[in-house]
């Protein structure tokens, strides 16, 4: 039996009220219905649809509609939100700026959002009804084609198409107001007892697609002759193309392509709450790939360009000295020496990307290279996967049984990432050591940001495919931790990770704002005579004049990297204004039972925060733990993550008049200590806090 597909599509042209009417919002929701009819026509779905159009998509309706159809989704079913209409902002109210660094909601505006007492529906709002479907473990996702911001918005008179986006709602909102009171009612009273009166706000897992960044346009275009959304029509392209089974990640990089070809100011966008789920097919379907992976795409502007830049790790070319990339079909789940299409070298560096130019053939030296035609469609988004680098950083030291080493070489070089991660080097600049005995492949990684304990770590591995895997994904993490720009004009204190811990006083608990400047050592307690693990709370703080993205990203000691505190993604934070993460609820440091019980009471994580002027994609960097490598098999990691790094040096002079994107990182080393089994628990005070030696 096919699972069910809930759909809920709300599509708006005709306002109530002092709003702009909007053409091609219908006629978007008309063609998403053709698309899911045929979708379940083949039997990947049991279609359960309800359409919301015009003055059909009141508030009520709309609020009623997500609870009572969209609320029916199981486990194994699917809950699908599609709008299209006007977005606009609304005035937070004071209990909410934490979360919004302009102290405005983004909106959805619906049929009578603006006539009379009516309220656009916030995105808090929505954040509510998102948790309440999710909590059955159906697959949700929401879509959006329309504005989220109009802190960036040009006149309407500047643009060749309709923009989606209404002015801003400057009414002053009560809380009280959301979700008609339901939700005020709703919040725990202990979850407003955080910094500042913070409420934590819930998250439901879910995955967004949304027609534009926070601070652009959502614009509309003429397609087949009727007016239509330029991100509807590119995503509904990009579907049929694929024939609906494609990944999530993979489908926004072709949707971008696409919509940057007919719409200025406007870059589509995907995030999800758990940055693994970008790899699922679109609506839970299978896809044809399962990794994420660098981009290739034509510019109009700049040619060429792959979405990793010097954040990532990519470096200036020196000379004739520049790294490479081999491009491959976006649809094609084959290693990339199957099917390489072209190679691309490095011309120039920014921060979010860099410029490429097509190349004839592969870059000298690379093993087993194939040539390619070099060949590329303008109109078509690309797989980009490095390798070729000009210093690979991180040296690994091979040794042992002469024939397992030999096996060993051999596994690298099968490896199309290989030449690009890491460089065999000797004992006394290596960070990574391996060694073949007794059958087995001792693989072991030291490194300054972990604790003794991990560093004596080894990993025993059978075979040297596995082996290979695992060295690779050692070495990303150690190039990720180590990316920096100590050049930057910003600073490495721009934007300041704010940690607030919990504070016992007289029986109650409050939050206070630690100093995290020598880095954290958190500490479990005892209470009733079990251990708690510590909690924090944090928050980014842009101190400087500029409006920047920011993200932080979770180094664990297990070789783990995650986004996930921020899963949109790089995060617009405007000049002097403090964002707070995981929507202000509590975060948890804890050492797993395995390891306490192995011995281990200390573990060592590092938050690495990037910043920069131009936005980027975080979620590139993510990767599992170690143990998950050396077990589960020799396929590729899931993120094709660019593992290198050179020391970056300043390749230009700034004048007054001229302006270059800029990007900066800083990092907090976080201890997490979990007394042995019989230890004394520690005194009350500040909960589980110390300054680390």
């Amino acid at each position: 039996m096919a699972r069910a597909l809930y759909a809920l599509l709300v599509g708006i042209d005709k306002y109530r009220g002092p709003v702009s009417q909007l053409d091609g919002c219908v006629n978007d929701i008309e063609c998403v219905e053709t698309l899911l009819r045929g979708l379940a026509g083949r039997g990947d779905f049991d279609l359960r649809l309800v359409r919301l159009t015009n003055e059909q998509a009141l508030r009520a309706a709309v609020i009623r509609q997500f609870r009572e159809h969209l609320g029916q989704a199981g486990a194994d079913d699917v809950a699908l939100f599609y709008y299209c209409g006007h977005g606009s902002q609304e005035k937070a109210p004071p209990e909410l700026w934490h979360l919004e660094p302009d102290r405005l909601n983004e909106t959805l505006v619906c049929h009578d959002s603006r006539g009379g007492d009516n309220w656009d529906l916030a995105d808090k709002e929505l954040a509510f009804l998102i948790s309440d479907v999710a909590r059955t473990g159906c697959h949700v996702l929401c879509v959006f084609d329309c504005c989220h911001s109009g802190s960036g918005t040009r006149d309407a008179a500047d643009e060749q198409h309709g923009i989606r986006h209404a002015p801003a709602h400057l009414r002053e909102r009560p809380l009280a107001t959301f979700l008609d009171g339901d939700l005020a009612a709703r919040l725990k009273q202990g979850d407003a007892a955080a910094p500042g009166g913070w409420i934590a706000w819930p998250t439901g897992r879910h995955i967004l697609l949304a027609a534009c960044r926070a601070n652009e346009t959502a614009k509309e275009v003429i397609a087949g002759g009727v007016p239509r959304g330029a991100f509807t029509v590119a995503l509904l392209a990009a579907l049929e193309q694929a024939q609906g089974r494609i990944g999530y990640h993979d489908l926004i990089k072709r949707v971008e392509s696409e919509v940057r070809r007919v719409a200025s100011q406007q870059v589509p966008r995907a995030e999800a709450t758990d940055p693994t789920d970008l790899l699922k097919g679109f609506l839970g379907c299978p896809a044809a790939a399962d990794r994420l992976a660098f981009t290739l795409r034509y510019d109009t502007q700049m040619g060429w360009v792959v979405d990793a830049g010097a954040i990532h790790g990519v470096t200036w070319p020196r000379g004739a000295d520049t790294a490479w990339f081999a491009i491959t079909a976006i649809a094609a789940d084959a290693a990339v020496s199957s099917g390489v299409q072209a190679y691309a070298r490095v011309a120039a560096v920014r921060p979010e990307l860099s410029q490429v130019e097509i190349a004839q053939g592969p870059p000298p030296g690379l093993p087993t290279a194939q040539a390619g035609d070099g060949m590329l469609d303008p109109g078509t988004t690309y797989h980009a996967t490095l390798v070729s680098t000009p210093r690979p950083p991180v040296a690994v030291r091979v040794g042992g049984d002469a024939q397992a080493t030999a096996a060993l070489r051999a596994a690298f070089a099968a490896r199309d990432d290989w030449s690009a991660m890491v460089r065999e080097g000797e004992a006394a600049d290596a960070t990574i050591e391996a060694t073949a005995a007794g059958g087995v492949y001792r693989i072991r990684h030291v490194s300054p940001r972990r604790s003794a304990a991990a560093n004596d770590d080894v990993a025993e591995v059978a075979d040297a495919a596995r082996a290979a895997a695992l060295i690779a994904h050692l070495a990303r993490w150690e190039l990720v931790a180590g990316i920096d720009n100590p050049g930057s004009l910003l600073g490495p204190q721009a934007v300041q990770i704010v940690v607030h811990l919990p504070v016992a006083t007289n029986g109650a608990e409050s939050w206070t704002e630690a100093n995290a400047t020598a880095g954290l050592r958190l500490v479990y307690r005892q209470v009733g005579g079990n251990w708690q693990k510590p909690r924090l709370r944090l928050a980014l703080r842009n101190d400087t004049d500029h409006d920047l993205y920011c993200a932080l990203v979770w180094l664990g000691e297990d070789h783990s990297i995650s986004s996930i505190l921020m899963p949109g993604g790089a995060e617009f934070i405007p000049a002097k204004r403090l964002f707070a993460l995981h929507n202000g609820r509590d975060i948890y440091a804890s050492i797993p039972d395995d390891k306490w019980q192995a011995g281990r009471t200390e573990v060592r994580d590092v938050l690495k925060l990037f910043v920069s002027t131009e936005p980027f994609d975080p979620t590139l960097f993510d990767q599992p733990a170690w143990r998950s490598v050396a077990t589960r098999g020799t396929g590729r990691p899931p993120r094709n993550v660019l593992g290198w790094l050179t020391a970056r040096t300043r390749a230009f002079s700034l004048t007054p008049t001229e302006t270059f994107p800029e990007w900066a990182t800083h990092e907090l080393r976080a201890a997490v200590m979990r007394p042995a089994e019989g230890a004394d628990a520690r005194p009350g005070g500040r909960h589980g806090q110390e300054t680390m030696p």
